[in-house]
């Protein structure tokens, strides 16, 4: 599965692939985040809907922030707090 995401003025892609059970959580190559979706903790948090978006959201903004960022994880930190606020937080008041 590939979704295409716009961030500000960045295309960044994500795709959800096999790397196997003790391949790494997730990788990022470029402006393309792969989530392994044989890793255990996404095995686990798959079988439950609001698990699973809170799984990917935190992976998503997690590679996002370490794009940015690299070098000062106190501001990724923050940065990815705001970030999963916003998509999480936010979507509750839409509902």
């Amino acid at each position: 599965m590939v979704k295409r995401l716009k961030l500000g003025q960045e295309d960044i892609s994500c795709c959800i692939d096999h790397f196997g059970s003790d391949g790494p959580e997730c990788i990022t190559e470029g402006t393309i985040i792969y989530i392994n979706r044989d890793h255990p903790l996404y095995q686990k948090e798959a079988k439950k809907k609001d698990t699973y978006e809170l799984h990917i959201a935190r992976l998503l903004t997690q590679e996002i922030c370490l794009m940015k960022e690299p070098r000062n994880p106190k501001v990724a930190f923050q940065r990815q707090s705001r970030f999963l606020c916003d998509a999480l937080v936010g979507k509750e008041k839409k509902i």
